[in-house]
């Protein structure tokens, strides 16, 4: 008889290393070598079965299904590790089960598939609607086939689509941008994602900026894209609900919520991270590792940190001000035994006459101002 889950809630986060090739931006872990696939998802059972008891125990509120491109693999491994999930908790307390999907990599009887184990949730990589842009970035689509894709998501009933989109990408303009926010808003996914280039050192694009072959926008630009972005947005219905997500009204990502409101999740797969009991803990990143620790009946884990009072604190913070909402400095206080309108005095008001934040009763949040130089502002609260 199925254990009846207690009043733990938690997220599920499971990562599937597979592409069909290598973006020039991405830092992921992630391989196109098929051949691994298999082995691959018969550890990741494994895994899960070392978890069984959390599962088992847990009101499982959301599941992720990230990558890599998870959608490049057959369906049926998809199927496999749900079905095993299942063994130890119905899943009745999903609200929130998403896929990455990439375009091209899926068609209608995977979609159909999707559903049929319970997904209701697609996060589809778009990046831009420029075919230049995208061949530069490495992407293995084009615009007609990402319209395609999400024509195929809408057919097969799926009515919760989350779009990413990026900005401030070499050779990308304003008018660009601004051109790829248009034709997305005209599509009405009900969530969007965009993200500012963030350039890694171990990829292709770090070296080919260091070659001088490729060459970013400036910082102003930049902000000019983010800006835009805002207000296009908002124009057509979303909401900025985190710095870098959008959403149509009771439409956010609940599962990363729960990353920002420090809530528990069980992260599995090559590099996954999860967080349990207080612990930050990151998975083996090689195949390799990942494969033995399992052999040895030991759970994948690289590194963990055990979260102190301080580090808490911090996190809290700094997660809780990636939310438009901000964070209950009054909750804070009674959490941490701290009074933070004092503690953080001075950079608050710093901050306020730069109007880069606001209070508004117990609440402390970004302003939109200050939206895109977030980092800056979140660093200011570290002491």
């Amino acid at each position: 008889m199925m254990m009846k889950a207690n009043n733990e809630e938690i997220g599920i986060y499971i990562h599937i290393p597979f592409c069909i090739s290598k973006c020039i931006y991405c830092d992921f872990v992630s391989v196109s070598n098929t051949t691994l696939i298999e082995k691959y998802f018969s550890y990741l059972l494994k895994e899960i079965e070392m978890y069984k008891e959390k599962i088992k125990g847990s009101k499982i509120l959301t599941i992720y299904l990230g990558g890599g491109t998870p959608s490049f693999v057959h369906e049926k491994n998809i199927v496999k590790i749900i079905n095993k999930i299942k063994q130890y908790n119905d899943l009745r307390d999903v609200v929130e089960f998403t896929i990455e999907v990439n375009p091209g990599t899926v068609s209608k009887e995977k979609f159909e598939v999707y559903k049929s184990i319970g997904i209701n949730r697609i996060s589809m990589g778009l990046q831009s609607t420029d075919d230049l842009i995208l061949k530069m970035l490495g992407r293995a689509h084009s615009y007609k086939e990402f319209l395609e894709s999400y024509k195929l998501a809408r057919e097969a009933g799926f009515d919760n689509i989350s779009v990413d989109l990026m900005f401030g990408l070499p050779n990308q303009s304003v008018d660009d941008f601004n051109e790829s926010i248009d034709k997305v808003v005209e599509l009405d996914p009900e969530h969007i994602s965009a993200y500012s280039l963030k350039v890694e050192k171990n990829t292709k694009l770090y070296t080919m900026i260091e070659n001088g072959k490729l060459i970013l926008p400036d910082e102003e630009i930049d902000r000019i894209m983010y800006n835009n972005l805002i207000d296009k947005a908002e124009k057509n219905g979303y909401y900025l609900y985190e710095i870098s997500n959008f959403s149509k009204l009771g439409l956010k990502s609940i599962h990363n919520t729960l990353y920002w409101k420090r809530t528990q999740y069980i992260g599995l797969g090559l590099s996954a991270h999860g967080f349990l009991d207080d612990v930050r803990y990151g998975n083996e990143i090689t195949f390799l590792n990942y494969f033995d620790k399992l052999d040895k009946l030991e759970k994948p884990i690289k590194d963990f940190d055990k979260i102190d009072f301080e580090d808490s604190l911090f996190e809290e913070i700094m997660l809780g001000l990636r939310l438009t909402k901000g964070i209950n400095y009054k909750k804070i206080d009674e959490k941490y035994k701290i009074n933070f309108i004092k503690k953080y005095k001075n950079e608050i008001i710093e901050l306020k006459n730069e109007e880069m934040i606001e209070i508004n009763g117990d609440y402390l949040s970004i302003t939109k101002k200050g939206m895109s130089i977030s980092n800056s502002i979140i660093v200011k609260f570290l002491n």
